[in-house]
């Protein structure tokens, strides 16, 4: 039986953006105007989706994670994309305790 812990895949790595939804050419200015909450912004794509909403011209990002550090990259990030977009920054931590 076969795993894909066993297999070796070679599969390719696309980070090309397709033209379509390009928010540097096709959605430009789509943003504009608007306030935009992204939870899970520290990383990944949630990371990615901040610096989007920047390109395409977000009058502001509300980034929250858990980690503050990751916050202030991603915030850095999108402050070198657009500097006109406000940003704003969450640190959370979600967690239930039984009894409360």
């Amino acid at each position: 039986m076969l795993s894909l812990e066993t297999q070796n895949l070679a599969l390719p790595v696309h980070q090309d953006r397709y033209p379509a939804i390009d928010p540097r050419t096709t959605l430009k200015d789509t943003a504009a105007g608007k306030v935009v909450f992204i939870a899970g912004a520290s990383r990944g794509i949630g990371q990615a989706t901040a610096v989007a909403f920047a390109e395409a011209g977000a009058r502001a990002i509300h980034l929250a994670a858990r980690s503050r550090d990751a916050l202030e990259e991603t915030r850095a990030h999108v402050t070198q994309i657009n500097p006109d977009t406000d940003r704003a920054l969450f640190p959370t931590a979600a967690w239930h305790s039984a009894g409360q």
